[in-house]
This record gives C-alpha cells, sequence and structure tokens, in this order.
C-alpha cells in the first residue's frame, strides 16, 4: 500500500490526497491502518 501511494503522488505532483472508502465490512473482512504506513510522515519522494 505504501509502495502504491507513493507511486501515485510522484506519477501525480497535483494530487492532494489519498482516501479509503469504509463500506460497513460489505468489501471483506480486511482493514489497512493507511495512517501507520506513514507514522514517520509521508515524504514526497
Amino acid at each position: 500500500m505504501r509502495v502504491g501511494i507513493r507511486a501515485a503522488c510522484h506519477a501525480a505532483p497535483t494530487l492532494l490526497g489519498v482516501s479509503a472508502g469504509n463500506y460497513g465490512g460489505k468489501l471483506g473482512p480486511h482493514h489497512f491502518p493507511l495512517h501507520k504506513l506513514f507514522k514517520n510522515g509521508a515524504r514526497r519522494s
């Protein structure tokens, strides 16, 4: 996930943000804590 988000930021430098939808678990039991992926700070590289 972290690699994909960074790739999106690199490919689209005007990208304003990345969000995650929550559909009440209807798409499966998996949860990805996006904030924890960047707990040392989201840096553009």
